[in-house]
């Protein structure tokens, strides 16, 4: 998964050399001449060191420079689900009424137990 990883962010941000535990790549951002970017898979942060361009997450870097295939191979690898391809469950409406001494603490007007108004215009007549 370490090699995935590292081939995935290869693909869009080209050439890397190994320093320690961390890739050194070409910045996307301030394209300095020498490779500054530092990713760091294990503790999942980059950072450029001219432009101080950096996150949290790869995941950032991914979406922000990455082509489509890179963004949805980087989320399989990490195992990201995205949740706007979830379906959304239908809210269930729930109707009070309300008793009619009910004093509103928004300045709402009720009228039959029933939001009639709010702040200006007039009652309805019933």
């Amino acid at each position: 998964m370490f090699e995935r990883k590292i081939k995935i962010i290869e693909d869009f941000l080209g050439s890397y050399y190994k320093s320690k535990d961390e890739f050194l790549f070409y910045c996307p951002k301030c394209k300095h001449h020498k490779p500054k970017l530092s990713v760091n898979i294990d503790k999942d942060v980059f950072k450029c060191w001219v432009c101080d361009y950096n996150g949290r997450t790869i995941s950032h870097l991914v979406s922000s420079y990455g082509k489509g295939h890179n963004r949805s191979e980087w989320k399989s690898v990490c195992g990201i689900v995205d949740m706007s391809d979830l379906e959304k469950p239908e809210e269930e409406k729930i109707i009070v009424t309300l008793p009619e001494e009910f004093i509103s603490l928004t300045k709402k007007i009720f009228c039959g137990g029933r939001l009639v108004i709010a702040l200006t215009g007039s009652m309805p007549r019933e």
